[in-house]
């Protein structure tokens, strides 16, 4: 018999039902009222629950078709869909109610058992163990009491004591210390969980409730949610899917639970999972019926994985200009997008839950061979449909897989369910094994020698670089010329962007990439001996369970969610502060141009001579103004840079007067228009008769991957530092909680602006592959403790600031916890810390002291500027993250030695003059070279021959001890010849101090 999804076809509407109802299933957490019941102090005395809602919002029916004889109530659904056993268990609940309840626990933030250490049965324990300490304490000092009597009676008998008595005296004197220090320790545990405000830390004041990321930075202040939500439950009509969206948006800044540190998961967060469980599990539900089998029952449901992945870097590294970019990254995330619609609307199976370079992961039912169900009463399978929607017409070949089955939080062991089958299903969904891998896609060989059976004497196309050219204007297939056609229309209706790699360039024809990466794979994945990292996130206040199993948070797949969420979050912003920094183009320059000797493809870029100036024009379709006969070329590069080209006579810096001058310099001038990828090839020629102002207002910024793990963007280069930097703080500030846990790596690619893009992809790409290794570091002092962080000083000059508050200024004990790996140091015993997943001990950073020794991951900057396409093989690193190249072994610097660069040239452009700084850097490298020493190797001669330089230099101002200190450093280590490169050869910084 074969097997079909024409029932969820059938059923659609029922089924987009189902997936409203569970992210309607906790709506009454969307209210004010919520947000004052769980704070400290509620004041609010009216109710809004589920029913206030209920009686805003039209019930509807959800009645199935087909062989699932279901139907219910949407309000009875939410009110009854609860988990637990009582669900489970009880016969008068339809499946829907329990299969909703059951997707509940399935998504459910933790256990459902309680873990805070706040509750009565904690503390009842440590009463417990305090009276047992207790009693022993009595019993030895009754003990200790009897000996010490007979001891002195002998002594007066007889002169002396027997040796063995004075033994025991000593060892119960010994015990009686061991027992005090342990009654001790627990004093203070009760103290700290009996405390009033402790109880009341995890509680937020309702005025300033925040919204916190998975790793512990809090912004987002809660507010005016019962007026929001009641705008979408307009009682007119039933609540329908197409509400989804604005549920999401005002989901988004409601929490499922206000107290800390719970309030990392956003009502949004919450149920979405939800709902994307529910709807699958009904689908699986009416395939199994219609299949004549009887549905899973709901304390048995499991899910899997439906990946389509697909090498994003194969697919994209290949692109020479933007546009050819940015439209294959359209064209692969149009097919990604009817993939969507035909899984979660036509064929509602389940929901996309991730979304990066390399593809889509979807939540379906548990059914191992889902793929190859069929369409309707077609032969069509599912996965064949897929492909068809991809419509990679044979140049990307996907990997479309399911994977295991998995529980979600597994219920109570299920009957007729074995306990090793379940222990085994209490996993981490795989969802990290799968973005981990690199997909392998190649080209279907097939369906590509279609496209050559007529054209096999043709040029190949730049774009796919597998079709055949058919467009010999732009060296590209037809199918391409019409995609990138798209791509230039679409910009001149939105001028306010740019998509030219010309425009990016600073004004000494130099471009960036600013390429980054956040080290999440161990947060959402697990394996075989190696937990996720989010078990180590404190739950207790304070830990008083001293054990991850008992006292951390668990990786639920609404956690797990959360950390891509909040790392794709968290790129998109830094895009915004990385535009803030970099100044707006607010106009461009049009030239008119005849069109009596032109034949040229429109919509498209050339290369432009004038006087033997070459830069790059955009020519539009058409004239807007259409009756002077002139056609419009839009010089699309940067102004300043066309000025020094020309170059031209600019009376002051002002903008206004770079526009005069230019359109001064190049009006009535001829000019040629050739071949942008051959440009000895002159297509055209013809004269400026005259030239506009066209207002415009972008950031000359081009994004280039933004996904939850990468993120890679093109800036002028004399811009780049500053974003870089710009990154790094917030990194810093959001994310520093966990940095021992939560590496980041920064690179900066330089480059000329006609440096090909694929080198320069390529070489950002390679900046990310240092493999981030586990390191120990020792603390050298105390932490020092500042208004809202502790100052950590480690070996290597090494300075780390560790958020330590909330967003209301409160203590954190929840996030920043740090592995201290030497037993002596006895982590234990101290009171914020408890065993980790790895074994060892996790202590707080306000309880961190000097000579522990900790563990961390490390995160590192590194830059290359690339001289020719070559040099991009320059970046590459040894085992203990070295670069390879002898010249480069100072490379990549720790990501906090970004700011001791800009220290050093802070120092020297401040002090000395251009000629002084250059010359301490001859008089170091000649030096270097002459001893044959190497950058890895300590040497106390050279170290006093550069002290001496350092010295003798006539320095503007006298240098302090730590800025001496720092240079010779810097010079030794020949990081020295860095900060020049970056500030003096790639960006033409010049000192502040006249010759």
């Amino acid at each position: 018999m074969t097997k079909s999804l024409k029932i969820l076809k059938d059923n659609r509407d029922n089924l987009l039902k189902i997936e409203l109802a569970g992210w309607l299933h906790d709506m009454y957490k969307c209210s004010d009222e919520h947000v004052d019941k769980q704070s400290v102090e509620p004041v609010l005395s009216m109710n809004v629950g589920k029913a206030f809602y209920f009686g805003l919002m039209n019930d509807f029916d959800i009645s199935f078709k087909g062989s699932l004889k279901e139907s219910v109530r949407v309000t009875e659904l939410i009110e009854k869909g609860r988990p637990g056993k009582t669900t489970m268990e009880d016969k008068n609940l339809s499946l829907l109610v329990k299969y909703l309840g059951r997707c509940h626990g399935a998504a459910h933030i933790e256990k459902e058992e309680s873990k805070t250490s706040l509750e009565s049965a904690e503390l009842k324990e440590l009463m417990k163990n305090k009276n047992d300490s207790k009693r022993k304490l009595k019993n030895v000092q009754r003990s200790l009491s009897d000996k010490e009597k007979n001891a002195d009676s002998v002594l007066r008998k007889h002169g002396f004591v027997n040796p063995e008595l004075v033994a025991k005296i000593e060892e119960d004197k010994a015990k009686i210390k061991l027992i005090s220090n342990e009654l001790q320790d627990i004093e203070n545990m009760i103290n700290l969980v009996s405390k009033k405000q402790k109880v009341d830390s995890v509680k937020q004041n309702r005025h300033d409730t925040f919204i916190s990321s998975i790793f512990g930075y809090e912004s987002r202040i809660v507010s005016n949610l019962t007026a929001r939500f009641k705008e979408i439950l307009d009682n007119s009509k039933p609540p329908e899917y197409g509400d989804v969206g604005a549920i999401s948006r005002v989901f988004s800044e409601a929490l499922g639970d206000t107290r800390r540190p719970a309030n990392e998961i956003t009502l949004e967060d919450w149920s979405f999972i939800v709902a994307t469980l529910f709807k699958s599990a009904v689908a699986g539900a009416l395939l199994e019926t219609e299949n004549g089998r009887e549905p899973v029952s709901a304390d048995k449901l499991r899910w899997r994985f439906l990946s389509v992945r697909i090498s994003g870097e194969q697919a994209l590294g290949n692109s020479t200009s933007i546009s050819d970019l940015l439209a294959r990254k359209n064209w692969i995330n149009e097919g990604l997008s009817r993939v969507k619609k035909l899984l979660e609307e036509e064929y509602p199976l389940g929901n996309e839950v991730y979304r990066d370079e390399n593809g889509s992961i979807f939540v379906v039912p548990d059914i191992e061979d889902i793929l190859e169900y069929v369409l309707d009463d077609t032969t069509e399978t599912l996965e064949k449909r897929i492909r068809v929607k991809l419509d990679f017409r044979g140049e990307i070949t996907p990997e479309i897989a399911i994977s295991e089955p998995w529980w979600g939080q597994k219920p109570i062991l299920p009957s007729g369910i074995s306990s090793e089958a379940w222990q085994e299903g209490d996993k981490i969904p795989p969802m990290g094994t799968i973005i981990s891998k690199q997909p392998f896609s190649p080209a279907d060989p097939e369906e590509i020698s279609t496209y050559w059976s007529q054209n096999q004497r043709n040029q190949i196309c730049r774009i796919s670089w597998l079709r055949p050219e058919e467009d010999k204007t732009r060296h590209v297939s037809e199918f391409w010329a019409s995609e990138i056609k798209g791509r230039a229309e679409t910009w001149l209706k939105e001028k306010n962007t740019t998509i030219w790699i010309d425009e990016i360039a600073d004004s000494n024809s130099k471009i960036a990439l600013v390429s980054a990466k956040l080290a999440i794979s161990n947060w959402i994945g697990e394996e075989p001996g190696k937990l996720s990292l989010i078990r180590t996130l404190n739950y207790e206040t304070p830990p008083v369970s001293k054990h991850f199993e008992k006292c951390a948070k668990t990786p639920s797949f609404a956690r797990v969610r959360r950390v891509w969420e909040t790392t794709s979050k968290f790129w998109d912003e830094a895009l915004a502060e990385i535009k803030e920094v970099i100044d707006p183009i607010t106009e461009r320059l049009v030239l008119k141009v005849r069109t009596n000797n032109l034949s040229l493809p429109t919509n498209n870029a050339y290369e432009a001579k004038v006087n033997e100036t070459k830069f790059t024009v955009f020519y539009e379709n058409k004239n807007p103004k259409g009756a002077d006969g002139l056609e419009n070329f839009v010089i699309i590069e940067n102004l300043e840079l066309l000025a020094k080209k020309l170059p031209v006579e600019i009376k002051t810096d002002s903008r206004k007067d770079l526009v005069d001058a230019l359109i001064e310099g190049m009006k009535d001038k001829n000019i040629e228009l050739c071949d942008s990828n051959n440009p000895s090839e002159v297509l055209a020629s013809s004269k400026i008769n005259s030239i506009e102002i066209e207002s415009c207002n972008y950031s000359p910024v081009i994004e280039i991957t933004k996904d939850p793990e990468r993120f890679m963007v093109l800036v002028p280069a004399d811009k780049a530092l500053e974003a870089a930097k710009k990154i790094k703080e917030k990194y810093e500030s959001e994310m520093g909680k966990v940095r021992n846990r939560l590496p980041m790596n920064l690179g900066i690619v330089y480059a000329g602006y006609h440096t090909a893009l694929p080198a320069i992809m390529d070489a950002g790409r390679r900046m990310m592959q240092i493999d981030n290794e586990e390191k120990t570091w020792t603390l050298m002092k105390q932490p020092e403790e500042l208004s809202d962080y502790f100052e950590l000083t480690f070996q290597e000059n090494q300075f780390w600031k560790i958020p330590s508050k909330m967003g209301d200024c409160s203590e954190d004990v929840w996030y920043p916890y740090f592995y201290v790996l030497n037993a002596e140091a006895k982590p234990e015993k101290r009171l914020l810390s408890f065993k980790g997943p790895s074994g060892n001990w996790l202590v707080h950073v306000s309880e961190l002291k000097e000579g522990d020794i900790v563990q961390v991951t490390p995160s590192y900057f590194d830059f290359e500027y690339l001289s020719s396409a070559s040099q991009r093989f320059e970046i590459s690193y040894t085992n203990d993250c070295r670069r390879r190249s002898n010249d480069r072994k100072q490379r990549p610097y720790y990501l906090d030695d970004l700011d001791e660069i800009e220290r050093v040239w802070a120092i020297i452009s401040t002090k000395l003059s251009n000629s002084q700084i250059k010359k301490l850097n001859t008089l170091v490298e000649e030096k270097r070279r002459d001893w044959a020493l190497s950058t890895e190797n300590e040497d106390d001669t050279f170290n006093s021959y550069v002290e001496n330089v350092v010295e003798n230099l006539k320095w503007k101002q006298p240098l302090s001890k730590h800025e001496k200190e720092k240079l010779v450093d810097f010079c030794v280590n020949g990081k020295f010849v860095d900060v020049l490169e970056i500030h003096m050869s790639i960006m033409k910084d010049k000192s502040e101090v006249a010759e």
